[in-house]
């Protein structure tokens, strides 16, 4: 009932709970086992007798203990209304419940409820007794009457529908709990995100099974572990005997002996409070046997060492039947081998991050519209840290604006002191190695792989590996997709600790490691005697950002005409990596034995050291646009070194024999070193050498580029498992015959080998081979036989002195393109048979004006050409068909090269139903167009207002994730691709700035059946992103569509085909990301897209429990008139990565069409 009035106010609240009843009737009895239940809970409860001094008034003492009180709890017995004490309580408790909005409880102990109603039955006659007693005071009566009334129709308990009383006393208990402590705290304004961790935790910790289950909450400082577990413990803890919440372990922990902090557990679980235990290692056998007959719940606060958890918790066996144990701890370490289940916390996401400050700062869940920009900073700044938004919340609350912007611009240098107090806790108990270990990866390799850092600090002497693990375990950093990442204010704190270290130790005989960006620097001179004293330092990065223009040169200041030479670098050198080097060569006394790697791009180096070095440590050596490089040295003794790049070296004659003893040597780049006339034999004695690619961040990929060596005239003898092999403008006059043991290569490029003549026989045993680039090779007039190339998609041979095509071209069944352009001898094409979907571009420059083609199957050909001077197509073949577009040819449309196509409708909100559907077909007709006419990487996403995927995509599913079943035979010859589809649900308004990004990616994962099982998966992750820039807020669900065609290699849809009838069931999981924070995926949706509108027209089936449908028996269209050769066709590989791309525009399309007269339609 609620309050109407507010006569009463209390000075404060001592008791939860008051116990109103008679005492003849219920105290030895009901009463006395309601109260011990109570006690058991931890719940304050008042009982007369119990609570009162002796000596003391009654009736003041009574009165004062209700006001005092939360909830009342009202036995009504026979003779209760025989007790005008009872009845004055009653009286005043009623009062309390309108005037302050306290509970009552009504329980009808052996009486009926309509008898306390209407003063009937035996608590009539007791009633009537005491009425006759105070017959002159009726006022006082009649508040009674009213009183008894009024309870009696508040919903209580009657004890005639329990048989037990105990299960009654059990109900009233678990009731009165569970007013104190909400069940759910969704609406408490200091408990942001917090539903969504007690909803995994619960799962971890499946209350209601009867094993006893440890489970840790692990996280870094300040992220919320405690509040999380304050929560969770509040919600369940009234489904247990017993709980005991033991806060801070590791600050009582120093003041106090573990056996105290044993003994206080013990005799909250044990109701105990005069427990003796004595001894660490020995616990009393009657404690034990109590304990273990107990279901409890424990929550130990901040355990930060497993002799903690030892002492206090044992093991499984201490507990009774369905225990749960709680840890949360900052260090993964201590739970691990002692807790079931680990729940790692992570940071609030972005929309969390503002309310949670906004409800601190401003007392409401969004910023004001004037401290919108300044709320998004701070956010940024604690990158979802709930400890960093309550600080600088609270702290902020109640300034002006420029109070703000003073506060943030000290921040970045004067970090708050109570936010990194928190955070160095951590910090200060590593050890003295991994403390040395995390100050280099705050101050250096936030950012960097991991592999790459480990193999530098090893260099160092740090034991790397084991250092990493203990920072991770810590939470100081953590991995993601293999790359060390630190929370900013952590990385802070760091910086912070490294500063104090250096003003502590003054000179630079202290200094360990120096990174410098160059383009802040300007022009500087140095001398010889550079890093003078510098002895301990161990990290050397001198650096020009990537897209750095300017012309900014560090030069010596010798004007000596001897060789400039550094007279001195530390011998502790782990990582040189000096851009612009200008010096001619390294010290002479540089010993470099502890060197890791080389980094020297664009240096003036001509020999890179004299004499015999013993770099033994050394894996990475890039001299690349170096071009003053004239030799190598000897490298015998760099047994370890991995990778080399060259590239841009012009000056570059030869490459040292030693390099053969370089047994573990995977990358060589020589793209454009122009004098290098040959090469040794790399592989005779170098087993492990998989790839030479063209950059270091393609080491995945099995490639040998020597583009641009075009002195270049001959192939050694190599022998490897290369995918991809670059001889683009090369001298290079014939292959080798050892091409044939390229037997996995999936590209091979010629292009502009102006000395070619011919190709040898055995290229068609390359089987896996897709694409083929022999374009400018003006001396090539004769292919060899195709037979072998079952897999051939791409075949360019425009500007060769080709005369004809060779017969056996059907062979190539995969084919897709054939590019014939500037092929002036080539008059005629011998008759193309059934290739089901082929494009022939480019065809100006060719005297063709007939093409033939033959129908072995009666099965109708798509075919897209671009020649003007042809006279027809074939009757037997058709543009592609589609209703209200065309194709521009490429020649008129070169944004289709490496293209872009974003079309930004974001916030359009006026638009009918119809205007959106027309969006919805031209980009799926953009999509197919792309996917056929495309030969680089090309891009589509459209993004637009709108709550529902579009009836178009049949595949789709609410929330993030489908599971679908897939026809067989859809992923044939005629499959385009998929188009992606996501509504997004904008619950916070976002508010982006220029520069900020939305990310999109799916992750597809297919299950592909072997003889033997079904269970072997093999899955493709596909992955884009894109930049676009809003001047709006973003306030309502949005619609957004996405795909992407790459180049070659690794390409999903190549993957698809080949696995063909063997993949009929996949998932997909979709994820959306704004400035680092997850956004909620309403909706999602794929479709499969096919050259042909008719072929897509397969039903689905959605495993879904609310969302599911099933495919008919009938075989689709498609089916009757395809033919597969699944063995044939059978994938090779068990993994598909896909490229991740990222698309930067200004919310314009790329691609905008001229307006032209359409071309004629084939049909």
């Amino acid at each position: 009932m609620a309050s109407t009035s507010s006569s009463i106010i209390p000075s404060k609240i001592t008791y939860d709970v008051f116990l109103s009843f008679r005492g003849s009737d219920t105290r030895s009895n009901f009463t006395s086992h309601i109260y011990a239940a109570l006690c058991r809970k931890h719940i304050t409860t008042f009982i007369d007798g119990n609570s009162l001094d002796r000596g003391e008034e009654i009736k003041e003492t009574l009165l004062k203990a209700i006001e005092e009180s939360k909830i009342y709890v009202i036995i009504f017995s026979e003779n209760y209304a025989s007790s005008h004490w009872c009845l004055d309580e009653l009286v005043k408790i009623m009062e309390c419940m309108k005037t302050m909005g306290r509970k009552v409880l009504p329980v009808f102990y052996h009486v009926d409820p309509s008898d306390v109603r209407t003063q009937t039955g035996k608590l009539g006659e007791a009633f009537g007794k005491v009425k006759q007693q105070f017959k002159e005071s009726i006022d006082r009566v009649e508040r009674w009457s009213t009183a008894l009334t009024e309870a009696a129709n508040l919903s209580g308990w009657d004890s005639s529908n329990y048989r037990l009383e105990s299960e009654l006393s059990e109900r009233i208990v678990n009731q009165i709990a569970k007013k104190l402590c909400p069940i759910f705290f969704s609406t408490s304004t200091d408990l942001v995100g917090i539903d969504s961790h007690i909803e995994q935790i619960l799962s971890l910790l499946s209350i209601g099974t009867v094993d006893v289950r440890f489970v840790g909450i692990w996280g870094m400082g300040g992220i919320g572990k405690t509040t999380i577990a304050e929560a969770l413990i509040c919600q369940i803890f009234d489904q247990f005997d017993d709980f005991c919440f033991l806060r801070n372990i590791r600050e009582k922990s120093k003041k106090h002996e573990l056996v105290h902090l044993r003994k206080c557990l013990f005799s909250e679980l044990l109701q105990d409070e005069n427990l003796s235990i004595e001894m660490l290692h020995v616990i009393p056998t009657f404690a034990m046997e109590r304990l273990i007959r107990k279901r409890v719940v424990v929550v130990l606060d901040d355990v930060n060492d497993s002799d903690q958890l030892t002492a206090l918790v044992g093991n499984h066996g201490w507990f009774g039947p369905g225990s749960r144990i709680i840890i949360t701890s900052r260090d993964k370490e201590v739970l691990n081998g002692k807790v079931d289940e680990i729940y790692k916390v992570e940071g609030l996401r972005h929309s969390e991050a503002c309310q949670l400050f906004s409800l601190k700062a401003f007392k409401q869940k969004y910023p004001p519209k004037d401290f919108m920009e300044l709320s998004e900073r701070v956010v940024d700044y604690t990158k979802g840290l709930p400890l960093a938004l309550h600080v600088l919340g609270s702290h902020l609350c109640g300034r002006f604006p420029a109070e703000w912007k003073s506060a943030l611009s000290k921040l970045n240098q004067f970090p708050d002191s109570n936010i990194q107090k928190i955070l160095k806790i951590s910090y200060d108990e590593l050890d003295p190695v991994e403390k040395d270990i995390f100050l280099d990866i705050a101050c250096f390799f936030k950012g960097n792989e991991r592999n790459w850092v480990e193999d530098i600090l090893n260099g160092s002497g740090f034991p790397a590996g084991w250092g990493i693990l203990r920072l991770l375990d810590k939470c100081l950093i953590t991995v993601v997709d293999d790359i060390l990442e630190m929370h900013d204010l952590i990385q802070e704190m760091g910086q912070n600790i490294a500063r104090r270290k250096m003003a502590r130790h003054e000179g630079m005989k202290k200094v360990e490691g120096i990174f410098s960006d160059m383009s802040e620097l300007g022009k500087i001179h140095l001398g010889h005697g550079a890093f003078p004293q510098m002895h301990n330092l161990r990290l050397l990065k001198c650096y020009r950002p990537q897209n750095w223009s300017e012309n900014k040169i560090i030069g010596s200041t010798s004007e000596s005409s001897e060789p400039s030479h550094l007279l001195h670098l530390s011998n502790k050198l782990s990582l040189l990596h000096w851009d612009e080097y200008p010096y001619k060569s390294l010290p002479s006394n540089f010993l470099m034995e502890n060197l890791v790697e080389i980094n020297m791009q664009g240096s003036k180096v001509e020999q890179l050291w004299n004499g015999r070095k013993c770099p033994q440590q050394l894996k990475r050596l890039n001299l690349s646009e170096s071009v003053h490089l004239r030799r190598l040295p000897n490298l015998s003794s760099a047994t370890e070194l991995e990778w080399i790049s060259l590239q841009g070296c012009e000056s570059l004659l030869e490459i040292p024999m030693s390099i053969q003893c370089l047994q573990k040597l995977v990358c060589l780049d020589l793209q454009g070193c122009k004098k290098l006339r040959s090469l040794p034999n790399l592989l005779r004695n170098c087993e492990n050498l998989l790839s030479l690619p063209r950059s270091f961040h393609l080491k995945n990929v099995d490639a040998l580029d020597l583009s641009g060596c075009s002195n270049l005239t001959k192939l050694p003898e190599i022998i490897g498992d290369l995918k991809v092999l670059l001889l683009n403008k090369t001298a290079i006059e014939e292959l080798p015959s050892s091409i044939r043991s390229f037997s996995s290569l999936v590209v091979l490029n010629m292009k502009g080998c102006e000395s070619l003549k011919n190709l040898p026989s055995c290229i068609c045993d390359m089987k896996f081979l897709q694409m083929l680039i022999l374009s400018g090779c003006s001396k090539l007039g004769k292919l060899p036989p195709l037979y072998g190339l079952c897999s051939l998609r791409e075949l360019y041979v425009d500007g060769t002195a080709l005369v004809e095509i060779p017969i056996d071209i059907y062979a190539a069944e995969c084919l897709h393109r054939l590019v014939l352009s500037g092929c002036s001898k080539l008059a005629k094409l011998r008759p193309l048979h059934d290739f089901s979907h082929l494009m022939l571009s480019y065809l100006d420059g060719t005297v063709l004006v007939e093409i033939l083609i033959k129908r072995l199957n009666g099965r109708r050909s798509t075919i897209v050409m671009y020649h003007k001077r042809l006279h027809a197509l074939p009757l037997n073949c058709t543009l592609m068909d589609i209703a209200g577009s065309y194709i521009v040819p490429i020649a008129e449309c070169e944004e289709l090269s490496g293209s872009y196509n974003v079309y930004n409708y974001c916030n359009s909100v006026n638009w009918d139903q119809n205007a959106r559907g027309d969006i919805m077909v031209d980009a799926l007709l953009r999509m197919k167009e792309i996917s056929i006419t495309s030969d680089t990487d090309a891009h589509v996403i459209v993004g637009l207002p709108g709550s529902e995927i579009p009836e178009c995509f049949n595949y789709q599913s609410p929330g993030s994730s489908m599971n679908v079943l897939f026809p067989q035979c859809c992923f044939n010859s005629l499959f385009l691709g998929f188009a992606f589809c996501v509504v997004l649900d904008f619950e916070v308004p976002v508010v982006p700035k220029e520069g900020d990004c939305f990310y999109f990616a799916c992750e597809c994962r297919f299950k592909i059946p072997t003889r033997e099982t079904y269970d072997n998966e093999r899955s493709g992750r596909f992955l884009s992103s894109l930049n676009l820039f809003f001047e709006v807020v973003f306030e309502s669900d949005h619609l957004f569509l996405f795909y992407y065609k790459p180049r070659y290699l690794c390409n999903l849809n190549h993957f698809l085909i080949q696995s063909c009838c063997n993949v009929m069931e996949a998932s997909f999981v979709f994820k959306s990301e704004f400035k680092y924070s997850q956004l909620k995926v309403k909706m999602c949706g794929i479709q499969l897209l096919y050259s042909k509108d008719v072929l897509h027209k397969c039903n689905a089936s959605i495993k879904q429990s609310k969302f599911s449908s099933r495919y008919g028996a009938t075989r689709p269209e498609f089916l009757q008139v395809m033919e597969t050769d699944t063995n044939k066709k059978r994938s090779r590989e068990n993994s598909f990565p896909l490229d991740c791309i990222t698309i930067i525009a200004d919310g314009k399309s790329d691609y905008e069409e001229e307006e032209q007269p359409h071309p004629k339609r084939v049909k």
